[in-house]
Order: C-alpha cells, then sequence, then structure tokens
C-alpha cells in the first residue's frame, strides 16, 4: 500500500504567500484600505441626532453649487421683510407692517421656489391672508432659489442686508420635523468658493427628527383664570348642569388623545384644579 505524506497546512498557505507577486501585494493593500476607508466613513457619516445641529448648506455636493447655483441675475427684486405664521412664510416689498392700508409689491405676485439639487420647482401666489403664503410644510427637503415674477419678467429676490432667519420646526409628520430657515447672503456658499452677487434669498428645508421638548400643539382649557389685576378666579359659566371648567378640561383630553394618534406631541396649559395667570 502505497503512503501518502501529508503536508501541513501551515506550509500550504506559506508557499501561497512567497507565491505572491508585488502586483498582487498592491492589489491586496489597496483593497484592505479602500475597505478601512468604507468602514470609517460607515462609522463617520452623520446620525439623526446629529442631522439637528447640521448645516444643511454644507452637505450638498460642490459639484451642485458650482454646477446649479447662478453667483449673478440680470433681473433682481428687492425684498424688505418677511413672516413665519404657523408653517407659513410671507415675504415683503416694504417693512411688515399689520395695518398697512396699501398693497405690498409682493402681493398678488407670483413666488417660484427652485430646488438647486433636483431642479422642482414650486409655485406660489401671495394673497395677504394667512393661509395665502408658502406653506413649508409642503416642501421637500433642500435649499430653494426664491423668485418673483413682475411684469412677467423673472426676478431674483434679494435682501440688502445678510440674515439668517430663526429655525422655524414644523408639526411632526411621520415622526419627522422639518427645520426650516430663511438665508439671504452672498457668502452662503463661502465653504465652496462660490460668491454671489447680492444677497440672494435661499429657502432651506432639512428633515430631521423631533427634539422632544417641542411641542406640535397646545390646548387651552377655559375656565379657572387667576386674574392678577383684580387678584379674583374668573371660574367660567357654571350651573347646575355645566361647569365651563371642567367641561372645557374634559375636552381638551379628549382633543390631545385624537391628535397623539397621529403622532403629535400635545400639550394641554393646565390640570383640571390649578388656576394659570395669563397676566403679561
Amino acid at each position: 500500500m502505497k503512503k501518502v505524506k501529508k503536508i501541513p497546512k501551515g506550509s500550504k498557505i506559506k508557499k501561497k504567500i512567497e507565491s505572491l507577486t508585488p502586483r498582487h501585494w498592491v492589489g491586496i493593500v489597496l483593497a484592505v484600505a479602500a475597505l478601512l476607508i468604507l468602514v470609517f466613513v460607515y462609522c463617520n457619516k452623520p446620525n439623526e441626532l446629529d442631522k439637528i445641529t447640521q448645516d444643511y448648506i454644507e452637505t450638498i455636493d460642490t459639484s451642485t453649487i458650482r454646477g446649479e447655483v447662478e453667483r449673478q441675475f440680470d433681473n433682481e427684486y428687492k425684498a424688505q421683510d418677511y413672516l413665519f405664521y404657523g408653517e407659513t412664510l410671507s415675504m415683503f416689498g416694504n417693512p411688515y407692517d399689520a395695518e398697512q392700508e396699501n398693497l405690498d409689491p409682493f402681493m398678488g405676485k407670483a413666488l417660484v421656489l427652485r430646488n438647486i439639487e433636483t431642479g422642482k420647482e414650486y409655485n406660489f401666489t401671495f394673497s395677504g391672508s394667512a393661509d395665502g403664503a408658502i406653506p413649508l410644510g409642503q416642501l421637500d427637503e433642500g435649499a430653494y432659489e426664491v423668485f418673483i415674477y413682475d411684469q412677467y419678467i423673472k426676478k431674483r429676490v434679494y435682501f440688502d442686508k445678510a440674515f439668517t432667519s430663526k429655525p422655524l420646526v414644523t408639526m411632526r409628520r411621520g415622526g419627522k420635523v422639518k427645520n426650516i430657515t430663511l438665508e439671504a447672503d452672498k457668502d452662503i456658499f463661502r465653504k465652496f468658493n462660490v460668491e454671489l452677487a447680492n444677497n440672494y434669498a435661499f429657502l432651506v428645508v432639512k428633515d430631521t427628527i423631533p427634539q422632544s421638548e417641542i411641542v406640535d400643539v397646545v390646548i387651552d382649557p377655559s375656565g379657572n383664570v387667576f386674574n392678577e389685576l383684580t387678584q379674583e378666579l374668573e371660574p367660567g359659566f357654571a350651573s347646575g348642569q355645566i361647569s365651563e371648567a371642567q367641561a372645557s378640561y374634559e375636552l381638551a383630553q379628549k382633543v390631545k388623545t385624537e391628535l397623539e394618534r397621529y403622532g403629535l406631541k400635545v400639550l394641554i396649559s393646565r390640570d383640571p384644579d390649578s388656576t394659570p395667570s395669563y397676566y403679561g
């Protein structure tokens, strides 16, 4: 019977390593380096908590900024003011005045928002009413250029002074919120070495997770209010059949339950027996 000589496994591996050419070693090194880079990128990619404080502009691809953003416009239109109201945004050609009698230059004109990343456009018309402004909750995530049609000419909206508005956070929808800012600054793309000719307006919309301390809806049941001026309690209407303070609180609880089914965070301004004051 012929004997078979067994070769130790370690010897086989050693022979295979010794048979590798420099070209093989270069390929192995590159493959390991690529794997390490992928692991590093994955471990350091922004998570949902990071996105809360992250500047959305800085996340846009450099080629998009340099290829899609115009530095200068022949036709421009000056805005002087803006107003966030609820989840809407209005802009004004004059300083905002709630009681102004004359029609603002922006009223009745067509406004266009263009997403610089996707090219998608939204069209609106300011009517002057609270619900006749830009419905911010409907916008997709992105940075939007702002245009207005004046005498059928499309003009780029700008502001004299550079600014970034305080962020507006929309209500929860599907466990998410939108963080929205209006920005007008010729240096908004400084990181990309792109300088604009004017403080052109950009509406920046970022999808993120809600912060726990932010409430979507506050319900204020009537009754049981302490009047600081008279130092008296105003309980509201009461009779043998109904107590306004109690009935309104019970209604508030029912409304709260229904709203929470849609994922909204709801706060009732008082408990059944408290006597809040609204002085000041």
